[in-house]
């Protein structure tokens, strides 16, 4: 993982990763919609690399098995835990 792009997405903070994130989760229409799905893919998977199956699976279980409270700052949890990954691999 580049320490660079973590530092800049923890400079960002949280809430600008889950905007981000947002377009992962949004359908794609155009050619330009794919390219910013794979960048910011390409971000998230750089900075959870080496803990893949963790993070997916504590997400297929959020998106899953939601509890009433937690829906509703999904992505924003979602970011914290990649800030998270990141912050011990940097």
């Amino acid at each position: 993982m580049s320490r660079g792009l973590y530092i800049s997405y923890q400079r960002a903070g949280p809430s600008f990763l889950a905007y981000k994130l947002e377009r992962i989760f949004t359908r794609m229409e155009t050619p330009e919609d794919v390219a910013l799905h794979n960048d910011i893919l390409k971000d998230v998977l750089s900075m959870v690399q080496g803990e893949e199956t963790k993070f997916f699976m504590d997400m297929a279980e959020a998106i899953l098995y939601p509890k009433v409270n937690k829906r509703k700052r999904f992505l924003f949890r979602l970011a914290a835990q990649i800030l998270h990954i990141g912050k011990k691999k940097a």
